[in-house]
């Protein structure tokens, strides 16, 4: 019996194959995604759009938007949901950010109009700086997150309630990043000694001090929570190995921070890679 906790238009697919495989699945979504105001875009004046979540396509407003324009997304899922509002030419990168951005460089040219680029305000690679270091006019559109105090508690009172509905029929609890919505289900999870593995995703394994990025930035109850779930995790996936003991070049050159094995505070913990779309 597997657990699944994304909204049901992000892990669709995935409960189909896994139900393909034989396999029982239960749905818990654990987090709300909702519209968020955004400064108005005056689409004409770019030539392409980057996509590196269905849910920015989903909320976006585009009534005034030339649907033959260039369509940058990650993932299928991304690039189905661009599809299916109408976008003609999409250009979609298996796995992550970081093979969209090589595809952008091999299919748009920088003297062309700007890019513009919808975000949330967590994002795990800001593809638009690194697309600027390259000589890239981007722009990217940032959706802010209503902080509530009412919905935080709202919010992990569900997820307990749900947890407990579902927890003890299952065989498996998987958490898509690790962030506060991580703590209820893999607290649960032990509880009723069922396996529970957090899939991280690059946000959630790295300190940057110098952009101010991931998860473990800052020293608060967000970090502390973060590091109490990959302690009480039963496994740990990462998206790319370098996120397992952390990259080399990134710390001697950048003073970045990164790999899970620095934030795991003596506990052996099974750590492998697996590879998403």
């Amino acid at each position: 019996h597997i657990l699944l906790t994304r909204q049901l238009e992000d892990c669709s697919e995935m409960i189909l194959k896994f139900k393909s495989l034989g396999h029982q699945v239960s749905h818990l979504p654990l987090l709300i995604i909702e519209k968020m105001s955004y400064e108005e875009i005056n689409f004409s004046d770019y030539g392409g759009i980057i996509f590196t979540s269905a849910n920015a396509i989903k909320y976006l407003n585009l009534n005034n938007l030339d649907k033959n324009i260039l369509c940058f997304c990650v993932g299928d899922i991304t690039e189905k949901k661009a599809r299916s509002l109408g976008f003609q030419k999409t250009i979609a990168a298996e796995g992550n950010v970081l093979n969209l951005k090589e595809l952008i460089l091999q299919n748009y040219e920088i003297k062309d109009k700007p890019l513009l680029y919808i975000s949330g305000e967590t994002i795990s690679v800001d593809l638009d700086v690194q697309l600027s270091k390259e000589g890239y006019n981007v722009k990217r559109i940032l959706s802010t997150p209503h902080k509530s105090t009412i919905y935080f508690i709202w919010n992990r009172t569900k997820e307990l309630l749900k947890s407990l509905l579902y927890i003890p029929s299952s065989k498996i609890v998987v958490s898509w990043f690790n962030d506060y919505h991580a703590l209820i289900p893999i607290i649960i999870s032990k509880i009723f000694f069922k396996k529970s593995v957090i899939i991280v995703g690059g946000y959630d394994a790295i300190v940057d001090d110098e952009n101010k990025h991931g998860v473990f930035y800052k020293h608060n109850i967000r970090s502390k929570i973060a590091r109490l779930n990959y302690n009480l995790a039963s496994e740990i996936w990462v998206v790319h190995k370098s996120l397992i003991k952390g990259c080399d070049k990134a710390a001697s050159k950048f003073n970045v921070i990164s790999g899970v094995e620095n934030f795991i505070q003596n506990k052996p913990l099974k750590i492998k890679e697996i590879i998403v779309s």
